[in-house]
């Protein structure tokens, strides 16, 4: 009888557990945490990825930007045929369709890409260092000017001033070594980047 006793207790209890409903807010922090780990296992994989693009724009910028102008061009041309395409089998149906002129346009779109890109990307810099040059000597003449009214040393607004006009000069004579400094820059924190998710995969793993 007392075995009999048992085997109802233990059948009781693990039916009331299955049929025993869970609560939204256990089924949310157990979905929040299974999609936390699922992060954390592919945070190496990011990281790789994040430190062998950004390894690769700090040593060579230059080809990055090459093939990142042709992969915008090929797809230009890839969407004008698609385009071309699709106005010839509205045409055989019997519409009259504008994606023909739409080909044209995007195939115009993916020469100017391939002829345009540097010196476009090189008048980004050559804007910016006017709007630097012209802030810096700002500052510098409106030190002294400042002094006449508030008795402060006008030495550090001049360094200052004189430090942003020398940017804006370096980017205005040198815009497209300006450019692939910025490539750099953007390099470095993708690295800085990855070691971060590396530094947390690690933590997480131990």
């Amino acid at each position: 009888m007392a075995a009999g006793r048992n085997v109802l207790c233990w059948f009781y209890q693990k039916n009331y557990e299955i049929t025993q409903p869970v609560s939204p807010v256990v089924k949310g922090e157990i979905s929040m945490q299974s999609l936390f780990d699922q992060l954390q296992r592919a945070a190496w994989i990011r990281a790789l990825l994040m430190l062998g693009l950004g390894a690769w724009i700090v040593l060579a910028p230059n080809s990055v930007l090459s093939i990142v102008t042709w992969v915008i061009a090929i797809g230009l041309l890839i969407a004008a045929f698609n385009a071309f395409g699709a106005s010839r089998d509205l045409k055989r149906a019997g519409y009259s369709g504008i994606g023909s002129m739409g080909g044209v346009g995007l195939l115009i779109a993916a020469v100017l890409v391939l002829v345009l890109a540097k010196p476009v990307l090189s008048l980004l810099p050559l804007v910016l260092g006017f709007i630097l040059l012209i802030y810096g000597i700002t500052r510098v003449t409106g030190a002294s000017r400042q002094q006449q009214y508030v008795n402060v040393s006008p030495v550090p607004a001049v360094i200052y001033g004189i430090l942003v006009a020398i940017a804006g000069l370096v980017l205005i004579f040198n815009p497209f070594h300006a450019v692939l400094l910025m490539f750099r820059i953007f390099g470095g924190i993708l690295i800085v980047m990855a070691v971060t998710e590396l530094f947390g995969w690690f933590r997480y793993n131990k």
